[in-house]
């Protein structure tokens, strides 16, 4: 059954924007509940850098990009710079509001 289950599944394709931001948004919004007492107890992770985090992405796509172009009959190099702008318009869009909530400019609400 699981066999089954694991050739039915879809092929897996890039992330587009849409997609990375959801799933980013599910991360950062959809955690456990925590009393005000706990939160303010727990360090504060370090944070890195947006642009070094979307490079690290871009240079992980690089198997991706060439099995999509590929398959789309297109080239890599329009594969390549449609990721790299669908990263820069995430990084100066939601990944911005994103990036300044995980680095403490949004304090923790009271009633949490």
């Amino acid at each position: 059954m699981v066999k089954q289950a694991i050739e039915d599944a879809p092929e897996p394709t890039m992330l587009s924007l849409a997609n990375l931001a959801r799933a980013a948004k599910r991360t950062v919004v959809c955690r456990a509940p925590l009393s005000t007492a706990t939160a303010r107890r727990l360090p504060r992770l370090p944070v890195p850098n947006l642009e070094n985090t979307l490079q690290t992405y871009l240079r992980s796509l690089q198997p991706l990009i060439k099995d999509d172009a590929d398959r789309n009959g297109t080239s890599i190099q329009t594969v390549t710079t449609r990721q790299e702008t669908l990263a820069g318009l995430f990084a100066n869009g939601l990944g911005k509001t994103l990036q300044e909530r995980l680095h403490g400019e949004w304090p923790i609400p009271e009633h949490i």
